[in-house]
């Protein structure tokens, strides 16, 4: 009985693992036939350099000095199938970027990053 009740405890670890943005994990930025989610707003602008450095995708892939004057993109989106809205911060400017956008999903208060853009795609971290 001691021996069941332990193995189903860490099942239940297993189980309660998730992701913060679940129905985006694997959605991208450019995809024609994308129903992930609808864009509700967008604006472009560069960051100051405590938003470049706190975007985990976009110091381990660019150069702040290289794109301080790049214009990013602000997106904010709403799932789909949650109707649960994100921010996204992405990269624009192919001179910055190589051709291939890096960001960041934010929780729609814009105080956690909950996920990253890598080549345009969305990986989402566990809660």
């Amino acid at each position: 009985m001691k021996k069941s009740l332990i193995f189903i405890s860490f099942l239940s670890l297993f189980a309660v693992r998730s992701m913060a943005c679940a129905e985006l994990n694997g959605a991208s930025l450019f995809a024609e036939d994308a129903d992930d989610y609808i864009s509700l707003q967008e604006e472009h602008r560069t960051l100051t350099q405590e938003e470049f450095f706190a975007t985990p995708a976009l110091t381990q892939n660019m150069d702040y000095e290289a794109c301080k004057n790049t214009l990013f993109a602000f997106e904010i989106i709403l799932a789909t199938k949650t109707n649960q809205p994100y921010i996204l911060l992405y990269s624009t400017d192919d001179s910055c970027d190589g051709g291939n956008s890096f960001g960041a999903i934010l929780n729609d208060r814009m105080d956690r990053v909950i996920g990253d853009i890598a080549d345009s795609d969305f990986y989402c971290y566990e809660k």
